[in-house]
């Protein structure tokens, strides 16, 4: 803005201590303006007065110190994941508007759940002095979105809650995947013994959560395992599309001499690892030794 205009919003601005628009030390003195008298001045003075003169319209400001992630989000949806120290108290803020911080951390960047509400995390939130549910969670109305922004809310994030989220496509398992799902030599377990390779190449035990996932992968696919499985009293070939008995009587017997029609070996362990393989879109686990097998 030119000398004259800058001279305008001087005099505009009504604050104790103002130094001018280019004085560096008027940024302090913006600072320590109480909340509700910058709140007014950006929308009577800036906003309203100076739009059209070079200053920064409410929107244009908003927009220029907006996460970039932020931008085109959905309002209720669900981003940061961070952990409260509820048995500490408030602490003092650097912030120009907060003048208390809640103690605490960051724990997490949530990624590729752009159509996933808050409201579908606690299912059973009532809103508003009627203590009303929310009818469609995934759709939630701008009366809902406001008031779950009116006030601390809280719920319990359950497993029927995630497998909901995940039977829809929703990927729950962890961020940052594919990891991948490694046998532990020490137990007797199957599924109890796998470890998980972290994205950074480190190692850790599976969540009971994980457990759970993976049990119920497991389920939905022995159908189709146990019909790619060798049957017992047979030996399949390799490459081509017989199984023989092993049972010498019982060729001498059988007309076909105890051949019969069935998978080579190569197709039904290609078609098992496919299997396996595919169910990290589900589960998010990657079975690593199948991805590998499928591959070959």
């Amino acid at each position: 803005i030119n000398q004259k205009t800058k001279k305008r919003v001087n005099a505009g601005l009504q604050i104790n201590g103002w130094k001018g628009v280019d004085d560096p030390r008027s940024v302090e003195v913006w600072r320590n303006t109480p909340d509700a008298v910058r709140k007014e001045i950006k929308d009577k003075v800036f906003d309203k007065q100076f739009r059209n003169d070079g200053s920064l319209s409410i929107g244009q400001a908003r927009l220029a110190v907006a996460d970039p992630r932020q931008v085109n989000a959905r309002d209720a949806g669900i981003q940061n994941v961070g952990r409260i120290y509820t048995g500490k108290d408030p602490m003092k803020s650097s912030h120009p508007a907060y003048p208390y911080g809640v103690p605490g951390e960051g724990v997490a960047q949530l990624s590729g759940i752009d159509d996933v509400s808050i409201f579908e995390l606690l299912p059973g939130l009532l809103l508003g002095k009627k203590q009303l549910p929310v009818v469609d969670p995934m759709n939630p109305t701008d009366r809902n979105i406001r008031g779950m922004q009116m006030g601390a809310k809280s719920g319990v994030i359950t497993e029927e809650v995630l497998r909901k989220l995940s039977d829809r496509g929703v990927n729950v398992a962890l961020p940052g995947l594919p990891v991948g799902l490694l046998p532990d030599s020490e137990s007797e377990s199957e599924i109890d013994g796998l470890m998980i390779r972290n994205t950074d190449g480190t190692t850790r035990p599976m969540s009971a959560m994980e457990q759970a996932i993976l049990e119920e992968s497991e389920r939905s696919i022995a159908p189709a395992l146990a019909a790619l499985s060798p049957d017992e009293g047979y030996v399949y070939s390799d490459m081509f599309p017989v199984k023989r008995m092993t049972d010498e009587d019982a060729r001498e017997e059988d007309m076909f001499g105890g051949f019969r029609p069935a998978l080579p070996r190569m197709l039904s362990d290609k078609a098992t690892n496919i299997i396996r393989a595919s169910q990290s879109l589900k589960t998010g686990m990657l079975d690593e030794e199948a991805l590998i097998n499928a591959l070959l």
